[in-house]
């Protein structure tokens, strides 16, 4: 879980030049198909589906972005199921 929100909303930005570029998820409501876009911060949302051509909207996704700080060379950061 990230617990910082500046460093969660960069985990899925790509910086381009000095534009940052974003990987949305959308959603038809006509067909349900499901797509990724890289689009500016800025940019417009996208209104069609790439399939059929009916109205999409973007679906709120949380990424899992593992940010791991070692201050100790002799541990290793790790993620596990257990406790």
């Amino acid at each position: 879980m990230c617990n910082n929100p500046l460093l969660c909303a960069l985990e899925n930005t790509v910086l381009v030049g000095t534009t940052k570029m974003i990987t949305y998820t959308y959603r038809c409501d006509a067909c349900g198909h499901t797509f990724e876009a890289r689009q500016r911060m800025t940019a417009e949302p996208l209104r069609e589906c790439p399939e059929c051509g009916g109205p999409v909207r973007r679906v709120i996704t949380g990424g899992l972005g593992v940010i791991g700080v070692a201050h100790d060379s002799s541990r290793a950061c790790s993620i596990s199921g257990g406790g």
